[in-house]
C-alpha cells in the first residue's frame, strides 16, 4: 500500500513539473550579426552581435570563422574572454581584445584570408541554456591601387620656363 501511494504521488509531482516547464524548453534570442560591407586589407573593423535575452542571464557569446571558434566571451570567467591561438594564427584573425566584449569583436589590420562566414552564437544560463546564432559573410577586398590622374592646367611661363600642375591622387 505504501509503495502504491508513493508511485501515485510521484506521478502527480512529475505531471506538475511538466506543466511548469516552458514550452520548447528555450526562448527565441533574436540574434543578429552586423558586418561592415566595404572592407579592405589592413582596415580595422568591428563585427557586432545583437540579441535579446528576455529575462534570462547570459552564459556565453561564441564567435566562429567558418566552423572554428576563435573567440568566446563568458562573463562568469576570469578573464571573461578566451581565444584559440591555433585558429587565430591559421586564419590570421587579429582580435583586438581591448575593444571586444559580449556584443562585439574587433579586428585590427585584416587581410583577405580572413574573408568567409562569421557566426555569433549566444547561450543563456540556467535553467534553460537557450542557444541562438546568426551568420554573415565578410568579404575583404584588396586595397585599390591609387589612381593617379595627371591634370594639366594652362602653362604658366616666366620667360622660357613652363610650370605644370601634374599629379592628382584619387581613391575609389
Amino acid at each position: 500500500m505504501i509503495i502504491r501511494n508513493f508511485y501515485y504521488y510521484l506521478i502527480i509531482v512529475i505531471i506538475l513539473l511538466l506543466i511548469d516547464i516552458p514550452k520548447g524548453f528555450s526562448i527565441d534570442l533574436n540574434v543578429r550579426i552586423i558586418i561592415p560591407e566595404n572592407v579592405y586589407e589592413n582596415d580595422s573593423i568591428t563585427l557586432y552581435c545583437l540579441y535579446d535575452l528576455g529575462n534570462q542571464a547570459l552564459y556565453a557569446v561564441n564567435w566562429y570563422r567558418g566552423e572554428h571558434e576563435f573567440f568566446r566571451y563568458n562573463p562568469q570567467d576570469v578573464p571573461a574572454y578566451k581565444m584559440w591561438p591555433y585558429i587565430n594564427s591559421q586564419y590570421n584573425i587579429p582580435v583586438e581584445i581591448s575593444n571586444s566584449d559580449e556584443n562585439k569583436v574587433t579586428f585590427k589590420a585584416v587581410n583577405k584570408i580572413l574573408s568567409g562566414n562569421f557566426t555569433c552564437e549566444v547561450t543563456t544560463d540556467v535553467p534553460l541554456f537557450s542557444i541562438g546564432s546568426a551568420t554573415a559573410l565578410l568579404k575583404i577586398k584588396s586595397k585599390q591601387p591609387m589612381n593617379i590622374q595627371e591634370s594639366y592646367s594652362q602653362p604658366r611661363s616666366s620667360s622660357n620656363t613652363f610650370y605644370y600642375t601634374s599629379v592628382q591622387n584619387t581613391q575609389k
